[in-house]
C-alpha cells in the first residue's frame, strides 16, 4: 500500500504505483479529496506482500475495499494467508465473511505509535461491522488493550471469553491520521450468528418484519 502522486496524497493497501504527474497550473488549486488508493481495487503487490493475497482478494470480493476507499480515517487489521485459510475452512457464506472482515476495519486511525501509547489500559473502538447496522448489541465493537512487554491485543467485545486474543504483529503502511494498515496475529470473531441476522434482515425487507422480529427475539432469548 505504497504510492504517492505529486498533486495529492494517496495510498492503497499492499499496492504500489510509480506514477508521477508533472506540475501544472492545476497544482495551484485546492487538493482533491483524499482517497486511499491509486489502483482501482485493493490488490497485493506480488513481490512485496504475497502473504496477504487472500485477505486482499476477499476485501475486493466482498466490496469492503470500496468501503475503505470511501472513508477518510480508517485502520485496517490485515491477517496473513494462514489465518485466512483457517477462516475459509469453516465454510462460511460470503456474507458472513464480509461481516467478519468488516470487524477488522476501524473507523479511526491507529498507527503503531498510537497503539503502543495504550500502556496497561484499553480503549473500545467501533468497527465497520457496527457501522453497517447489521451488528446486534455490542457486536462490532473491538477492545484494544495494552499489555505487558509492549504487546497490544485486540478482542471483540462480544466474543467468547475462551477465544484467544489477537495481537499486533507489525505496521504494513501508514498515512498519518488518515489510514493505517497493520497486521494482527489471527482473525477476530464475533459471537453474533451473522448468517441468521442476514436472513432476518432480508425477511424484514420483503415485508415479513413481524416474523423476522419473532425469530430474532427467540434467538436472543
Amino acid at each position: 500500500m505504497v504510492g504517492a502522486a505529486t498533486t495529492h496524497q494517496s495510498s492503497t493497501l499492499l499496492c504500489n504505483s510509480g506514477h508521477h504527474e508533472a506540475p501544472s497550473l492545476d497544482s495551484q488549486l485546492p487538493p482533491p479529496p483524499l482517497h486511499h488508493h491509486l489502483c482501482p481495487q485493493y490488490h497485493p503487490h506480488p513481490r512485496q506482500h504475497p502473504e496477504f493475497s487472500t485477505f486482499n482478494h476477499y476485501l475486493t470480493t466482498t466490496h469492503l475495499a470500496a468501503e475503505i476507499n470511501r472513508r477518510r480515517t480508517i485502520t485496517v487489521c490485515a491477517v496473513d494467508n494462514a489465518a485466512m485459510n483457517d477462516l475459509l475452512s469453516k465454510h462460511f457464506s460470503l456474507y458472513t465473511i464480509r461481516n467478519i472482515l468488516s470487524l477488522h476495519i476501524f473507523a479511526d486511525y491507529f498507527g503503531s505509535n498510537k497503539l503502543h501509547q495504550i500502556t496497561n489500559g484499553s480503549t473500545t473502538i467501533s468497527s465497520l461491522f457496527q457501522a453497517t447496522g447489521e451488528a446486534a448489541g455490542t457486536s462490532g465493537y473491538v477492545k484494544i488493550t495494552g499489555m505487558k512487554g509492549g504487546k497490544v491485543g485486540f478482542f471483540p467485545v462480544d466474543s467468547d471469553s475462551d477465544q484467544p486474543m489477537a495481537t499486533y504483529v507489525n505496521s504494513i503502511e501508514e498515512l498519518p491520521y488518515n489510514i493505517s494498515v497493520i497486521q494482527i496475529s489471527h482473525i477476530l470473531s464475533t459471537a453474533a450468528p451473522t448468517d441468521v441476522l442476514n436472513l432476518t434482515s432480508l425477511m424484514a425487507k420483503q415485508g415479513c418484519k413481524a416474523f423476522s422480529d419473532l425469530i430474532t427475539a427467540q434467538w436472543r432469548g
